[in-house]
């Protein structure tokens, strides 16, 4: 995992999120997430860094399917290290049982778990985008843990903006995030790191200088999420 990018790490707790089940209803709820998954993925480079995404994510599928020695019903309920550390070090056991069986593992993660093909993934996103609009028409916003549908219709050029709708975006999700960061019910119970990095991205956000990186890619990722949103509220379907 040393050497994983941020997309990597992204598309591998993706997978991990889906096969749990885990639900985000609100954005606070989506904050935490994402607060979650920055604290493990610093926790996993200190402790697993020798395993690959691939592996992670074969070792949940392993879990799920109940081929390790761990309890689903014990591990399952949330994101945080005991619980991946029980999946993480069961997979460990599991592949030590045979002296041969990490090697082989690790040579044949992508022949195992075959890329999608770009046509597939494009009817997939198409399927994700009209469940979209979907929710927007129930009166619910679209959270897009991780981007993923506003980076694919931007990659496509299906979602523009003029620069001025642009701007005001970018200037909702700083004060949203202003507020969010400033009252987040959770966050006197959340680890000392994430509380620190929280409090250090409102100072970025209410300096008015330069943002920091962590405080940027707070800013980008609630942009995108409205921008998302205001996208899909100005072109629902009108039903007749």
């Amino acid at each position: 995992m040393l050497k994983a990018t941020e997309d990597q790490l992204e598309s591998m707790w993706n997978e991990v999120i889906g096969l749990l089940g885990i639900k985000v209803g609100t954005e606070e709820e989506e904050y935490l997430l994402q607060e979650d998954l920055r604290n493990l993925n610093e926790w996993m480079l200190r402790e697993y860094s020798f395993l690959t995404c691939e592996e992670v994510r074969l070792a949940f599928n392993l879990a799920c399917k109940g081929r390790l020695d761990i309890k689903p019903n014990d591990i399952f309920s949330i994101l945080a290290p005991k619980h991946i550390g029980a999946v993480l070090s069961s997979y460990h056991r599991y592949t030590e049982n045979d002296p041969e069986i990490t090697g082989v593992f690790r040579s044949q993660q992508h022949v195992e778990e075959p890329q999608m093909e770009q046509a597939e993934i494009d009817a997939f996103m198409e399927n994700v985008y009209a469940n979209a609009f979907q929710q927007v028409a129930n009166g619910h916003m679209v959270e897009d843990t991780g981007s993923g549908l506003y980076d694919w219709l931007y990659s496509k050029g299906r979602i523009q903006f003029t620069h001025q709708e642009r701007e005001d975006i970018w200037k909702r999700a700083i004060n949203e995030l202003r507020w969010l960061l400033a009252h987040n019910p959770g966050g006197r119970f959340m680890p000392g790191s994430t509380r620190q990095r929280m409090l250090e991205d409102l100072a970025s956000i209410n300096s008015g200088e330069d943002l920091t990186d962590s405080a940027c890619g707070r800013v980008i990722k609630h942009a995108k999420y409205l921008a998302l949103n205001a996208h899909l509220i100005r072109n629902l379907p009108t039903v007749t």
